[in-house]
């Protein structure tokens, strides 16, 4: 990745998704709590994506059995920019341990 502008914002999209998960991590074992989140995430996704940063962004959050019993969330963001043609992902785990 050459291109230092989207190294910059797939960091900054990044911290601020952590940030925004870590605001709900007391809450996870509810599925509410799952939807609420990926409004969230929706939202700050669509600024993004608004401002010109993103030509898309999409935030997907999920957790198996395990992770809703243990209060983890995983959150993966399908991220595309203006003159690049590869697709990049950001991969967190957010939980109490964290």
């Amino acid at each position: 990745m050459s291109n230092v502008f989207a190294v910059r914002t797939i960091l900054e999209i990044r911290r601020e998704f952590e940030r925004i998960a870590r605001g709900y991590k007391q809450e996870f074992a509810t599925n509410e709590v799952y939807g609420l989140l990926q409004s969230a995430l929706d939202g700050k996704a669509r600024d993004y994506v608004l401002a010109g940063k993103t030509t898309s962004l999409v935030p997907f959050v999920y957790a198996s059995p395990y992770e809703r019993l243990n209060k983890i969330v995983r959150v993966r963001a399908d991220i595309t920019f203006p003159d690049l043609i590869e697709r990049f992902n950001i991969d967190l785990i957010v939980g109490n341990n964290q």
